[in-house]
């Protein structure tokens, strides 16, 4: 199985299920967030390339996380545009706006899913389409390392190659119903719409 090797270390935002004035983030990087990254790589735009565009949907990742990270928040001011009506002095409309991000956090992704889709993503990695990647914020622009390599093999012991610790938690898609599974929301459709994925959390010791 060919399977490509991310690696993105430093700030990030990774955003699900956020809000108005609340933006969250997980606790590892995303399906839409890395996917996205990649389509950008790849200049495969939803209006111009649809289909090309929905494969990358089909695609799958595993997250190693090899050092978790601290999640922090900026503290943000939004909608600070000010009138005057009549002889009242002039308001402000501020809202408040609470935006968190990690911290020393290190990951190493696996993208695989499709052979051939695979292999044009690891090509426009050597020469980018768009270069210009971020993680999350644009005041949080990727490793000059993000691209590990193209490599032969199963994702899982990939990755584990990739890691100096002897137990790691890996974060993977998950097909059954169990009392680890998470649901969520961050499969990219068409037209800024998102479906459910499930995934789960598991504990891997290196071979």
């Amino acid at each position: 199985m060919k399977t490509v090797i991310l690696k993105i270390d430093g700030f990030q935002s990774w955003g699900s299920n956020s809000k108005a004035y609340l933006r969250n983030t997980e606790d590892f990087p995303t399906f839409s967030g890395v996917i996205g990254l990649l389509q950008n790589v790849c200049g495969v735009y939803e209006e111009k390339e649809e289909e090309l565009w929905d494969k990358f949907s089909n695609l799958k990742i595993d997250v190693m996380v090899e050092e978790a990270g601290q999640k922090e928040k900026d503290f943000h001011t939004i909608d600070g545009a000010c009138s005057l009506k009549g002889n009242k002095p002039a308001g402000c409309n501020t809202k408040l706006s609470n935006r968190y991000f990690l911290t020393d956090a290190l990951f190493y992704v696996a993208v695989y899913g499709n052979d051939e889709l695979i292999d044009f993503i690891a090509e426009k990695m050597k020469r980018p389409v768009n270069g210009d990647l971020y993680f999350g914020r644009r005041c949080f622009p990727a490793n000059f390392d993000f691209f590990q390599g193209l490599f032969n093999g199963e994702p899982e012991e990939i990755l584990l190659n990739s890691t100096k610790k002897d137990f790691v938690q890996i974060i993977k898609e998950s097909k059954e119903n169990t009392l680890t599974t998470q649901i969520i929301m961050d499969r990219p459709k068409r037209n800024r719409k998102f479906s459910p994925r499930k995934i789960c959390k598991v504990w891997v010791a290196k071979p």
